[in-house]
């Protein structure tokens, strides 16, 4: 409503290693999914993490979130299919 930044997210998993978020995120629930190397959930009010997908795949840095019957969706290599967190 005004422009004004709510919050924003670093990618960092580590203090030496920070992934860039490519593609479009996806809104689903109050959650904001966004991929890079993992899907990241994100809570839509806050910015705090709410879960970092244990896969990483390198091809997935640019990919598009989906959601499709009921799925969080995320390809690179492989597509994977994710159960949202709400």
């Amino acid at each position: 409503e005004t422009g004004k930044v709510i919050w924003t997210h670093s990618s960092k998993v580590d203090p030496d290693t920070s992934f860039t978020y490519g593609g479009t995120p996806k809104y689903v629930n109050g959650v904001v999914h966004a991929s890079n190397s993992a899907l990241w959930a994100l809570d839509a009010k806050t910015g705090k993490v709410l879960a970092i997908s244990s896969n990483r795949d390198d091809d997935a840095i640019f990919t598009n979130v989906q959601y499709a019957n009921g799925e969080i969706l995320v390809w690179g290599k492989n597509l994977t299919a994710y159960k949202p967190i709400r």
